[in-house]
């Protein structure tokens, strides 16, 4: 009888030491997972370099009645932003990020108008330009319930902002002619969190994050004292779902709300980069695909927005590159 209890015993051990072969990972196998199959933050030891190139252009936008309507005044612009980014797992659970973004921002546009009683006609042109480095971030991911079997992962985290970007007016050379702010240049605190289930060839997230700001004097006039800002509370609900074309082919798709509440300064903004009458919001869905070959990820996105206030109506196209090392 033990004979027979010693071997189902061996047997036992054998099948569970086989079976956590099969699950454990080689070092170069984690570097190679693909966005589908990919827990939320980095292995131990892996870096992860990324740079995106975001360019939107500006013509449209949601106005006080959530009605799609061209700016006034011929008025259009571009948007250019390049994001460079490294993550790091400090442990399985454990992931730290910094971004260090620059913005090449330009709007113009014109107006006519007529000279009382003297029958002449007018014609002012309007010209901000906003280029330079914006808000640092750095961000640290903890992964409270890991993915197991068919079970989800759960990850909370913080980002925290860093004043870096100009948050002012410079170069004035008229109120239709002047460089504009690169960002708000605040310092400002974001928990997060995000539920991500794995379900092979899909994957399934839902992430919100919130973003407190904690104000900064900012010159909105030249030769004049800055004023004290203190920018809205930021809101982003983001629900998206991944899948496998092929073994390195996925495609995503997402749908998020965000919402920015009015900033808190007494006065009035004459250049209209801060908001302290409304609350803006956008529902916006953004297709992806990506191609990813050994550890080189490229990824595509087009954001398109659906519905808002107050808040651009245009498209906007990324494109991402990242190495994991």
């Amino acid at each position: 009888m033990k004979k027979y209890l010693l071997i189902g015993f061996l047997f036992l051990v054998h099948v569970t030491l086989k079976a956590q072969v099969i699950e454990q990972l080689s070092p170069q196998e984690r570097k190679q997972l693909t966005k589908v199959t990919e827990p939320i933050t980095l292995y131990k030891g892996l870096l992860r370099a990324g740079l995106s190139a975001n360019f939107m252009v500006q013509d449209k936008f949601f106005d006080v009645d959530r009605k799609k309507t061209f700016y006034e005044g011929n008025f259009s612009g571009y948007a250019m932003a390049s994001i460079f980014s490294l993550h790091y797992g400090i442990t399985d659970r454990l992931e730290i990020t910094a971004s260090l973004p620059y913005y090449n921002l330009k709007n113009s546009g014109s107006y006519t108008f007529e000279i009382p009683y003297t029958d002449e006609i007018e014609t002012q042109k309007t010209i901000i330009r906003s280029t330079g480095l914006g808000d640092i971030m750095a961000s640290l991911r903890y992964q409270l319930i890991q993915h197991q079997g068919n079970s989800p992962s759960l990850t909370f985290g913080f980002t925290f902002h860093f004043p870096t970007g100009k948050n002012g007016v410079t170069d004035y050379k008229g109120p239709r002619d002047y460089d504009g702010a690169i960002s708000k240049g605040e310092w400002a605190i974001s928990p997060e969190f995000k539920i991500r289930k794995v379900s092979y060839p899909f994957s399934f997230e839902f992430g919100a994050i919130v973003t407190k700001y904690f104000g900064a004097n900012k010159t909105l006039l030249p030769d004049t004292e800055p004023v004290k800002i203190i920018s809205g509370i930021e809101m982003l609900i983001v629900p998206q779902i991944n899948f496998h074309l092929n073994e390195w082919v996925s495609m995503s798709h997402s749908l998020d709300y965000y919402l920015a509440k009015k900033d808190d300064f007494d006065g009035e903004d004459a250049f209209g980069y801060h908001n302290n009458q409304y609350d803006q919001w956008v529902v916006r869905y953004y297709p992806s695909i990506t191609f990813q070959v050994k550890q080189l990820r490229l990824e595509q996105v087009v954001l398109i927005p659906l519905a808002g206030k107050v808040f651009t109506a245009d498209p906007s196209f990324y494109f991402i590159a990242q190495y994991t090392f």
